[in-house]
């Protein structure tokens, strides 16, 4: 019977393989992507935009909204594109013949840096969202979030498209 040692190296590949799988989207291995969704399925501004729909907004209000996402769209584009083309990468090294851990390595590290820098600017276009509401709408902005995050509907990175009625092809607006 073979070791613990053993199983352990020979099961390693399956579980790394089995993990990417999991947390990669189906589509970006099966085929090319489709035009990027604004948010990119990301769980924060999912969290806002969700937020934001419930609170009695001013048109003024809407309006400066609209501006600042529209100005992080047309800033954050070629991220977006970098990090679509980083995850194709890592996954493709993740599910290639040869199994190469420096080269899945060195693309899931590039993956993360992007996915870093992408987050930090949605926290900074949640900031300016927050700029732009009056203090008594921060208050409820920030106890929706709470609310959402504590519970589970908080979308994660394996939610289908669409899920929580914000995936591909979902609208921000705020009307």
């Amino acid at each position: 019977m073979p070791n613990r040692h053993t199983l352990t190296r020979a099961l390693a590949p399956a579980v790394l393989l089995a993990m990417i799988l999991i947390l990669a989207p189906a589509p970006a291995l099966a085929q090319p992507m489709g035009p990027p969704h604004p948010f990119m399925g990301s769980p924060i501004l999912h969290q806002v935009m969700r937020a934001l729909h419930s609170l009695q907004l001013t048109d003024d209000e809407r309006t400066q909204i609209h501006a600042l996402m529209d100005q992080y769209h047309q800033t954050s584009e070629a991220s977006r594109e970098a990090m679509m083309a980083a995850h194709r990468a890592l996954a493709n090294q993740a599910l290639s013949e040869s199994f190469d851990e420096a080269a899945i390595r060195s693309a899931a590290s590039s993956f993360s840096a992007l996915q870093s820098s992408q987050i930090v600017g949605e926290a900074a276009l949640v900031r300016d969202v927050r700029s732009v509401l009056t203090s008594d709408e921060r208050d409820q902005l920030q106890k929706m979030l709470a609310k959402i995050a504590a519970s589970d509907e908080t979308p994660g990175p394996w939610d289908e498209p669409g899920s929580h009625g914000h995936g591909v092809g979902a609208s921000h607006h705020l009307d």
